[in-house]
């Protein structure tokens, strides 16, 4: 959006000492002219946001081409193949994305969901029970971060299941307190 690197951190210098809670939101795979960064840039990056305002949730997000912008169009002519159908479209989200003009087309949705587990655990997925199954996602997380390690990627399954376990428990919940409303 018009800003360097540097005006960014003497923002988040500012934040970080401030009680406003923050979210940084770094997106990563543009279809630019130019060469996009590295991801090893992309996550340095965002641990210097984190050193600067520990209780900043970042969020590392994929691009996902969206229809009628000029980077959509920079999208297709760069490989990426639009969905076909409606049902396609239904998962052209941060996990179903791949941006084919990078080294690894699939990483992008890797550090999406990793910086989601590392850096927004704490406001998200932190309360009880919810943490039992989470924390351990935060840890390992926050371990490739940490050493650019991405490769047996277990965490998309794993977090497909707990999504399905928490719908499953919402659904649980409403359905009962319907039928205790029914029944009172």
């Amino acid at each position: 959006k018009g800003m360097t690197a540097e005006q960014i951190e003497a923002g988040l210098k500012l934040m970080g000492g401030s009680s406003i809670p923050a979210v940084y939101s770094v997106i990563y795979g543009l279809p630019v002219d130019s060469a996009p960064p590295e991801a090893e840039d992309v996550i340095a990056f965002a641990e210097r946001i984190h050193a600067l305002d520990p209780d900043a949730e970042i969020q590392l997000q994929s691009y996902v081409p969206l229809p009628g912008s000029q980077l959509f169009a920079d999208a297709v002519a760069r490989g990426f193949q639009p969905p076909e159908s409606l049902l396609e479209w239904a998962g052209h989200d941060h996990f179903g994305v791949e941006d084919p003009w990078l080294k690894d087309p699939k990483l992008p949705r890797k550090l999406y969901l990793s910086s989601f587990l590392a850096f927004r655990y704490r406001r998200h997925l932190s309360r009880f029970p919810m943490s039992v199954a989470a924390f351990p996602l935060h840890l390992l997380s926050r371990l490739r971060l940490r050493h650019r390690a991405f490769a047996f990627y277990v965490e998309t399954p794993l977090y497909r299941v707990f999504l399905a376990g928490s719908r499953l428990a919402n659904d649980l919940h409403f359905w009962l307190r319907e039928k205790r409303a029914c029944a009172g």
